[in-house]
């Protein structure tokens, strides 16, 4: 006895009635001895009516299939094979996927082959889906794929008209730009020849229309250079001739330079500057340029007070302010106000002369030289600009002074 009254053999025969997965006995020449009640109701097929027709004329009612299923239980018994997946029919018509572990055991000196079934239909129909979801994922890839390298390929297309065509408007501009400065030259040139009295001595009717038609030639002139330094920088062809000097000597060269204008106007240029000299490499003309544009639009701008202007040291930096005490920028073109052709208002509501190249220049060049341009401050008690550069001229090629 075994346990609670019971025999081994009657605990063998529960465990395999009670067994999640089928299990059957068989003889070697295909006898089933056992058939458990769990094969049964995976396949629909009971003992007798395999004992009657075979498990694989019922199971495989294809031929092609026999066959197969056949080969995979000699393979399983001769140690090759530790399991298979086939799918069977059941005796509804339904197929099925099942899998199966069949060894051979000797008991008692006889063979027997030892078979078990596991319904795997839920997975393998699972599997299928997710190959099928991945299949349908690939191909979705795949024409997506085809679809952005046929955008990518529209848009190095374009990127390469608008190139094209950024180029074509440079030359334009250069070229008309040079044809004008020609003439232009000529009509200054002839203007001062006529107010010098070289030709003539003129009225004073004649000194003023003359006076004019000088000062709108020079103011058109200013405008073509503003226009050809545009297209430089835009073509990557302004240079950078880098070399060091003291930036608080060129504060106040500019300083000196706007006092009589400033003057005129009751305003005072001051400077606040360190006691010791900042040499730094750059630019210093490109520099200047930058600092006389903020200045003389700050005497332009500015009715009382002053217009300041510092330098200091910032770490590896160097920090240049100018400030006024004017009205401020005006709202509607704080946003714009570094962009080409964007001009404030003077104090009195009329507009300033000039294009509005200045400012837009003037950030330009702080880039080109490695630094930034920004309106830091502005308010009814007046504006302040900072412009940044390092205190040594990164070099952007192999060539000194390439941009």
């Amino acid at each position: 006895m075994a346990a609670d009254g019971f025999t081994y053999d009657q605990w063998a025969q529960v465990l395999l009635d009670a067994a999640p997965i089928g299990i059957s006995i068989g003889r070697p020449d295909g006898e089933i001895v056992f058939y458990n009640p769990r094969w049964e109701r995976i396949s629909g097929y009971t003992a007798e009516e395999v004992r009657e027709r075979g498990w694989f004329e019922l199971a495989y009612p294809d031929p092609e299939e026999r066959v197969r299923a056949i080969e995979a239980a000699v393979a399983a018994l001769s140690g090759g094979a530790p399991y298979v997946e086939l799918e069977i029919t059941r005796k509804d018509g339904r197929r099925i996927w099942a899998q199966f572990v069949t060894a051979p055991v000797v008991v008692d000196g006889k063979r027997y082959n030892f078979t078990f079934m596991a319904d795997v239909t839920e997975r393998r129909l699972a599997e299928l889906r997710l190959a099928s979801h991945k299949q349908d994922l690939e191909r979705a890839v795949a024409a997506r794929t085809a679809e952005l390298e046929g955008l990518n390929e529209t848009l190095a297309m374009v990127i390469d008209e608008l190139r094209q065509a950024n180029l074509a408007k440079d030359r334009f501009m250069r070229t008309v730009s040079h044809e004008l400065r020609t003439p232009l030259n000529s009509v200054i040139g002839f203007s001062d020849i006529l107010l010098r009295g070289l030709a003539g001595e003129l009225g004073e009717e004649q000194r003023r229309q003359v006076e004019m038609i000088r000062d709108a030639g020079e103011h058109l002139l200013r405008v073509v250079e503003q226009v050809l330094e545009v297209a430089a920088i835009e073509s990557g062809e302004l240079q950078v001739d880098a070399t060091e000097f003291d930036a608080g000597h060129l504060v106040s060269q500019i300083a000196e330079m706007l006092a009589p204008a400033a003057s005129s106007k009751g305003l005072r240029v001051v400077t606040r500057l360190p006691t010791d000299p900042i040499v730094i490499e750059s630019d210093p003309a490109k520099v200047r340029q930058v600092l006389l544009n903020l200045a003389s639009n700050a005497v332009k701008f500015c009715e009382r007070g002053e217009v300041a202007m510092s330098v200091a040291r910032d770490g590896d930096s160097v920090r240049f302010a100018v400030a006024d005490t004017g009205p401020g920028v005006d709202e509607a073109v704080r946003e714009m106000l570094f962009d080409e052709f964007v001009q404030g208002l003077l104090p009195d509501g009329s507009r300033p002369d000039g294009v509005g190249l200045g400012l837009a220049i003037a950030r330009r060049v702080a880039e080109v030289l490695g630094g930034t341009l920004e309106l830091v401050e502005t308010s009814v008690a007046g504006t302040t600009f900072v412009f940044t550069l390092p205190a040594r001229y990164p070099s952007r090629s192999g060539k000194p002074g390439a941009v």
